[in-house]
């Protein structure tokens, strides 16, 4: 991670902040969740396995548990369905449903009441028997948004008021157990969170092939309640170029996407020297056009110029 100070294209060209009473700057009528912007890697010309995914993120002030912020480092689509997974300034579970299968050894969802932490969450089948859950964190099987699991884990000081600034490294490794079954590890800061069954597998049958789709994601999202521009705490979020099966990805392009079902309440810029995506958010950053914005365009080698 590199200082603030950069190379960065998509800020300077702003216009000023508006005020509390700018359209651009009022609530949207629509409630959370709220994705303030997306950033898309395209990587379509890759068609790799998916063996493992990390990427270093930086919060660089404190954000209160007040607002609800998920800061979703990594997300995209594999052979075996969709995932995504970050932090969030509130994590917890609901009670469990009658619809929701009991996992191994009697494992069972349990009410948790939010506090910062991280999750990682994978979109198929509603069963908890698809995870592997350490003692220290928890999970959820939900049909809410699409049917999905996840695993949550809450970080140290439950009661702690803001999710800290600081620097995480979030990352996922793909493995196959005895029974030919797909999982895949999830850490934060070298701390295991827990896995999640992507296909479930046979003893001696050869496990199905795992690859990584077309782009690789990141967001920053309001969720929950609705929420009002003067409360939203001023931040900043950098997120370094991921790496795919140990090597720096190298997009074919990166782009921000804003979107007008969400209010305009972040910008983003893209610092060439450190390759990294600075998101801010709050009230001194606002865009004022929901458009989609090209960061970073891969340069053409000689061969492809003639």
């Amino acid at each position: 991670m590199t200082s603030d100070a950069g190379k960065g294209v998509g800020l300077e060209g702003s216009k000023s902040s508006p005020s509390l009473t700018d359209d651009a700057f009022v609530d949207s009528t629509k409630g959370p969740p709220w994705h303030l912007v997306d950033i898309f890697h395209d990587i379509s010309d890759a068609n790799e396995e998916f063996h493992s995914l990390s990427i270093d993120v930086r919060i660089h002030q404190d954000i209160p548990r007040s607002v609800n912020l998920y800061v979703c480092a990594f997300g995209g689509r594999t052979s075996l369905g969709p995932f995504y997974g970050g932090l969030q300034t509130n994590v917890g579970c609901p009670a469990s449903t009658p619809e929701v299968e009991e996992g191994a050894g009697g494992f069972s969802q349990r009410a948790v009441p939010p506090a910062p932490g991280c999750k990682f969450s994978h979109w198929g089948a509603q069963r908890l028997r698809d995870v592997n859950c350490p003692p220290e964190s928890f999970a959820e099987a939900g049909g809410y948004e699409g049917t999905f699991v996840s695993i949550r884990k809450h970080f140290p000081g439950e009661t702690a008021p803001s999710l800290y600034a600081g620097d995480y490294t979030l990352a996922l490794q793909s493995r196959i157990d005895d029974e030919c079954s797909q999982w895949v590890d999830y850490t934060v800061n070298g701390a295991l969170v827990g896995s999640l069954r992507f296909a479930q597998g046979q003893q001696d049958e050869q496990p199905q092939r795992f690859f990584i789709g077309d782009h690789i994601y990141h967001f920053v999202e309001i969720y929950g309640q609705k929420t009002y521009a003067e409360d939203v705490p001023p931040c900043l979020v950098s997120f370094c170029r991921p790496m795919l099966n140990g090597r720096a990805i190298d997009p074919i392009k990166t782009s921000a996407h804003f979107y007008p079902e969400s209010p305009l309440w972040a910008a983003v810029s893209y610092d060439a020297d450190a390759q990294e995506t600075k998101v801010r958010v709050g009230a001194p950053f606002i865009t004022q056009t929901h458009e989609t914005v090209e960061l970073h365009c891969r340069r053409k080698s000689s061969s492809e110029n003639v």
